[in-house]
């Protein structure tokens, strides 16, 4: 998971998409990063957070592919938030499935470059593998109505989401997040060939319907190794967490 410019794994979002995949048996593997490390264009370090949780992966299954490579029944999904979707043209080129949330599609102020918005935009119109693109209308960084030729890419346009997406008040906000959940869980079971190991489908989350707080798992957080990555096997349960979520991503 690759999170925002300045959102990071821990903020609602994210947070929501990690528990999802956790309920459902997925390893999520985050990457973490300093505002200020970031460099002015940083598409190459976001490629390069990418590489490093696509290693610890396959570290983490004991065993390597081709060349060095994963696995090749395991199944990885990259989750990239924002800043994070710049990785989509690296994914892209290793065939990897994909879910892009909120990608920054227009170059709006100082970040990304108009460069990098254009490869991103070229990158998910012909994406070659599975994935879903989840964006809010109200996100300016978000072409409203963008449609991907590719047949693998499925669209999620939220109404009234921003780039956080947030909406209107927490119910909605709470909503979309739930909705992105849902869509992230649904591409993972589906690249898992039905179903993540030790769950299936999207973990029993139903977006439009209220979620109740379930059994807590307390199992820590384990740190793999080096200060870039975090490793989480098991989230608190849906609705445990919900805080407003900062500007920016």
């Amino acid at each position: 998971m690759l999170p925002g410019r300045a959102y990071p794994c821990s903020r609602p979002l994210l947070d929501t998409v990690t528990t999802a995949l956790t309920t459902a048996g997925w390893t999520v593997l985050q990457a973490e990063w300093e505002l200020d490390g970031l460099p002015a264009e940083p598409r190459v370090f976001v490629e390069s957070a990418a590489e490093v949780l696509l290693r610890a992966a396959a570290d983490g299954a004991g065993a390597a592919g081709p060349g060095g490579g994963l696995p090749l029944d395991l199944p990885v999904v990259l989750v990239g938030k924002s800043l994070g979707t710049l990785a989509a043209p690296w994914a892209a080129d290793r065939g990897l499935p994909g879910a892009w949330l909120t990608p920054v599609l227009r170059a709006v102020g100082d970040h990304p470059v108009e460069e990098e918005s254009r490869a991103l935009v070229a990158c998910l119109e012909a994406y070659p593998a599975a994935s879903v693109v989840v964006a809010g209308d109200a996100d300016p960084w978000w072409r409203v109505g963008f449609a991907p030729a590719s047949p693998h890419v499925e669209v999620v346009e939220l109404a009234s989401a921003d780039h956080g997406l947030e909406g209107g008040d927490p119910a909605a906000t709470r909503r979309h997040h739930l909705q992105a959940a849902v869509a992230v869980a649904a591409l993972a079971a589906r690249v898992a060939g039905g179903g993540p190991p030790g769950g299936g489908g999207s973990g029993g989350l139903v977006a439009d319907e209220p979620v109740q707080p379930e059994a807590v798992h307390d199992l820590p957080v384990a740190r793999a190794p080096g200060p870039l990555l975090q490793r989480v096997d098991h989230a608190p349960a849906l609705g445990e967490r919900v805080e407003p979520a900062v500007q920016g991503g």
